[in-house]
Order: structure tokens, then C-alpha cells, then sequence
């Protein structure tokens, strides 16, 4: 059986934290959240 998962690819923004986080904390753009927001639903 062939494996059907959908894989998204959100691209990176030039906005990030001054500190540590996972890439998907890391980026602070609007552009950013409401890609996020729009895969993850």
C-alpha cells in the first residue's frame, strides 16, 4: 500500500526570535503564522 501523507513546506521569513526555539517558534512574521496556522489545521 502506498504511503498518502501530505507534506507541507512553509518557507522561512527573514523575521526571527532573539533567542533559542524550534523553527516553527523561531519565525515571527504575520506572512509566517498565518502559513503555519493554514497547514497545521
Amino acid at each position: 500500500m502506498a504511503d498518502t501523507s501530505t507534506v507541507y513546506l512553509v518557507s522561512c521569513v527573514g523575521k526571527k526570535l532573539d533567542r533559542a526555539a524550534f523553527a516553527k517558534d523561531l519565525y515571527d512574521s504575520t506572512l509566517f503564522r498565518l502559513a503555519r496556522c493554514y497547514v497545521e489545521r
